[in-house]
């Protein structure tokens, strides 16, 4: 189990059992953070359970406009937490991090889906960004 500390200013960071500190440095997008740990390179680590548009390959305009919605709203949501919790589950096929977040004892996911910045994702396809946007799906 990972604990965590309450560091403001986009700083998260946790401790594991065996002692091993580890922090999130920033948000790349609405579903991916940089994370560092003492004694390895920073590096990217992927949010579960859930999916948020794309801004590095966005598949139309929108998606990449959500996108950066969902990141800056991230943003917001770790600045406020007064207590983050990351939990490790293993590797993404890329070998990055699959962590599980939360704020405030609530999971990063579901803060971002009742935002309309994510969706449920179990690794399976990922949802179509540009068809929800069009059809209003997401708001």
């Amino acid at each position: 189990m990972i604990r965590a500390l309450a560091i403001p200013l986009l700083l998260a960071a946790c401790t594991s059992d065996d002692g091993t500190a580890c922090a999130v440095t920033s948000v790349v997008d609405g579903d991916t953070v940089r994370l560092i740990c003492p004694g390895l390179p920073e590096q990217t680590a992927q949010l579960i359970p859930f999916d948020a548009p794309e801004i590095t390959n966005p598949k139309c305009a929108e998606e990449a406009i959500l996108g950066f919605a969902a990141k800056r709203h991230l943003e917001t949501l770790l600045d406020a937490a007064t207590t983050t919790d990351l939990t490790l589950y293993g590797q993404n096929t890329r070998g990055q991090p699959r962590i599980l977040m939360t704020l405030n004892s609530r999971p990063a996911g579901d803060l971002m889906a009742q935002a309309g910045y994510a969706l449920p994702y179990d690794g399976g396809t990922r949802p179509n960004w540009c068809a929800i946007i069009q059809s209003g799906e997401n708001s």
